[in-house]
């Protein structure tokens, strides 16, 4: 099998001064914050009972004081990721009335992937 995971870490961190997490950020006094996690695997394509590739959807979290930082590293997830074939579903932000301070958009994405194994 094909660890997407580390794959997208490798790509996000390629974005300057932001913090790359699994999941969810540990602290989010130090924004902006990106975060990732696999939201789906499962085969797409198969051959002689045999799984050959899966479709495999993944979510960006992106974490900001500004609404304006979280729509330009928006701009720079969605260059990398689709460079490295992943198509994209979509974009919103996500509101949270209890912290108005924290600005907080997600993405979605997914990748066909061939496995190997």
């Amino acid at each position: 099998m094909f660890d997407i995971g580390l794959e997208l870490r490798d790509i996000l961190k390629q974005i300057d001064g932001v913090s790359v997490c699994f999941a969810y950020p540990d602290n989010f006094n130090k924004l902006p914050a990106i975060a990732y996690y696999t939201l789906t695997d499962k085969g797409s394509m198969s051959y002689d009972n045999t799984v050959v590739t899966n479709d495999t959807t993944v979510q960006i979290d992106i974490y900001a004081d500004y609404p304006q930082t979280c729509f330009e590293l928006s701009e720079r997830v969605y260059k990398l990721l689709t460079d490295n074939e992943y198509y994209h579903e979509m974009t919103m932000d996500v509101p949270n009335p209890d912290d108005k301070s924290i600005k907080h958009r997600t993405m979605r994405f997914t990748k066909v992937v061939e496995r190997n194994d």
